[in-house]
């Protein structure tokens, strides 16, 4: 992809993915075998796969109300992409308010992602399933 094609899947991948929580159309945009990774506060890393994706999708789709993506950058090159957007949602299981600053790197492998990491502003277990895996304020 050249880098506007690059952008444009980008922005795709923001509108039918994660603003939704579309676990479903996790396939058309992810490689079976993509790579990700995400740095904790310790400064430790989960490595992530493609079920972590879906199931982090599924989790938020059945726990964040009034989600809200502000994208601050989408900046593109040839086959790679960074997303930085603020997120807010209403956390349902405690009634909290997610307040975070995403920051996603991509590399795209022929048409879908083969690889990312991710960084935010808060710490949190990207393969959690409860309330201690998410910051809330």
């Amino acid at each position: 992809m050249n880098a506007k094609e690059t952008r444009s899947f980008a922005q795709q991948l923001l509108k039918k993915v994660w603003e939704p929580f579309d676990s479903e159309a996790v396939s058309r945009f992810f490689h079976r075998d993509v790579v990700g990774w995400h740095r904790r506060a310790d400064s430790s890393w989960q490595e992530l796969e493609y079920d972590d994706v879906v199931k982090r999708l599924t989790w938020d789709k059945e726990t964040n109300s009034n989600p809200l993506f502000d994208v601050r950058d989408i900046i593109a090159e040839e086959d790679r992409f960074a997303l930085r957007f603020l997120y807010t949602a209403d956390f349902i299981p405690t009634g909290g308010k997610i307040d975070v600053e995403m920051m996603y790197f991509y590399h795209v492998r022929g048409d879908k992602v083969g690889e990312f990491a991710l960084l935010a502003s808060v710490d949190f277990d990207f393969k959690a399933k409860g309330t201690e895996g998410t910051h809330t304020r």
